[in-house]
């Protein structure tokens, strides 16, 4: 098996992402047909879930960066934003772990998982 090199666009761009070399145009035309219904479908089915929120207690809105040292976007009571990494300080907790959906928190020895909503 031939060994296969790595250029910017693979590391850059996840495949599922990338253009195809050379388009067909059926291909083209079928896409721009049904990316006008069902994806409008979809987009407006996923992007408008009603969801109640606490806004009395903190709020992770998101997780993000390496695998390594993953940071996390909290909301706060007050409303303002915090971006937060392991070892960082939420007032009286530590943020003691981060993963794809979870932050965890420690106060007083007892732990608090914030997760997404």
């Amino acid at each position: 098996m031939p060994h296969r090199s790595i250029n910017d666009q693979d590391i850059m761009q996840p495949k599922f992402l990338r253009a195809h070399t050379r388009p067909s145009s059926r291909l083209l035309r079928a896409s721009a047909e049904t990316a006008s219904g069902e994806a409008t479908a979809f987009v407006a089915r996923n992007a408008t879930r009603s969801v109640s929120l606490n806004t009395g207690a903190p709020l992770l809105l998101g997780v993000f960066g390496k695998a390594e040292a993953p940071q996390a976007l909290v909301r706060l009571p007050s409303g303002k934003t915090e971006q937060l990494r392991v070892g960082d300080r939420l007032g009286d907790a530590e943020v003691r772990a981060i993963d794809e959906t979870t932050l965890t928190l420690v106060r007083a020895g007892q732990s608090q998982r914030l997760r997404l909503p």
